[in-house]
Formats: structure tokens, C-alpha cells, sequence
């Protein structure tokens, strides 16, 4: 927090701050009211989910749980919701990103039927070696712009150039 507050004093009033946190670590957010005082705006990593296994990307109970509590934190003016345009393949190894180009040639060459997981709100293929991928729809992006405009908060895209151009429509 102190060291927030001095790049804050060493860039003055007429440039922005902006902090990027870890979804539901709150720990690591420090002291939320005098960081509010130094920053801008705060986008949250609500992406990112599972790091063994499978269950999305971003389940959407825990973005709301993670983005209700830095809308609380920080005021829900300063506080952008992270939105994921990846996805993710979990097989037998480490989970290893998906993006756009990936997942194409995945529905191509597999033909899988697409599946919706009623737990983490995001649609998933099943690969013929049973490999599970996971990756964003615009159902699965509607449902977390939703969430967004429920709270009250920005949405800050993790990473444009990952996504399908479709996604686009929905802005």
C-alpha cells in the first residue's frame, strides 16, 4: 500500500494508476480503503480459475463472488471485472491455453458436440482422446457482461487478439 501511495505522489494528479489484482486474494489487495485513495481504477484477474482440472475458465459464481468484493473494496466506480477471450484444453498434463485459432481447428478436426457447463456458465468440447476444452461463447461472455452491468463495474478484456471475431458483437 505504502509503495502504491508514493508512485501515486511521484506521478502527480493528472496521471492514471491503475492496479491489477488477483480474483479472491484478497490478502494480496492490501488495505483496499487507502489503496481506493491512490489509484484510478482496479481491474481484477477474474480469469484464470483452475490451474489443475477442469471447471472453466471463469466460473461465473466466482467472478461475482471476486468482483461483489472489489466493488465493496474499492467502490464500484474504480473496479473493471477481468474478461477472459481464451480458453483452456485440460487433459492429462497441465491445463494449456486455447486461443481463437486453436479452438477452430479443434471443432474442425474433432467435430465434437459442444456441452454447457451449468456449474462454471461456459460451453466446453469433448476431444475424441477425451480431452476436455473449454471456451468462451457468446452465451458464456453475455452472462459475464451481464454480470458486470448487475455490479456496476467496467470490464477490462484479457486478451483481445485470443478471441473469435464474432465476440465482438456483443459490444
Amino acid at each position: 500500500t505504502a509503495f502504491v501511495e508514493a508512485v501515486r505522489r511521484a506521478l502527480g494528479k493528472h496521471r492514471s494508476l491503475g492496479l491489477v489484482l488477483p480474483a479472491q486474494n484478497f490478502r494480496a489487495w492490501g488495505d483496499p480503503p487507502r489503496l481506493a485513495k491512490s489509484v484510478d481504477f482496479v481491474s481484477v484477474m477474474t480469469y484464470d480459475y483452475s490451474s489443475s482440472g477442469s471447471g472453466g475458465v471463469a466460473p461465473l459464481r466466482w467472478m461475482d463472488t471476486s468482483v461483489r468484493a472489489a466493488a465493496a473494496a474499492f467502490g464500484k466506480d474504480k473496479v473493471f471485472m477481468g474478461l477472459h477471450m481464451y480458453g483452456y484444453r485440460f487433459g492429462s498434463a497441465q491445463p494449456t491455453a486455447v486461443t481463437g485459432r486453436d479452438y477452430l481447428k479443434i471443432l474442425e478436426s474433432n467435430r465434437p458436440r459442444i456441452h454447457w457447463d451449468d456449474e462454471a456458465r461456459e460451453h466446453y468440447v469433448i476431444e475424441r482422446d477425451g480431452t476436455r476444452v473449454y471456451y468462451p461463447t457468446l452465451q458464456s461472455l453475455a452472462e459475464r457482461l451481464d454480470l458486470a452491468r448487475e455490479v456496476g463495474v467496467g470490464v477490462a478484456i484479457w486478451e483481445i487478439g485470443q478471441g473469435l471475431d464474432y465476440f465482438y458483437d456483443l459490444f
